[in-house]
């Protein structure tokens, strides 16, 4: 669901899903934004893949119990 709803439909300009993809790329493209603005999307990819897959906020890893977080602030 991920993968057809977000980056098939997210690379269509004026999509609904399309702000998701946008804020995912640029969050690959600069990890230093990342780190601050997504430290929970940017700790997804450096510490463990299987908790904090929400990019834009991590409200549903708070809610099934997938938000760890890694890095002090």
């Amino acid at each position: 669901m991920h993968r057809y709803l977000l980056h098939y439909y997210g690379k269509r300009a004026g999509s609904f899903w399309a702000y998701h993809w946008e804020e995912h790329h640029y969050a690959h493209l600069k990890p230093y934004w990342a780190k601050k603005y997504l430290p929970w999307h940017y700790e997804h990819h450096l510490f463990d893949g299987n908790s904090n897959w929400c990019v834009t906020y991590p409200l549903f890893d708070y809610l099934l119990s997938t938000r760890r977080k890694f890095l002090s602030k």
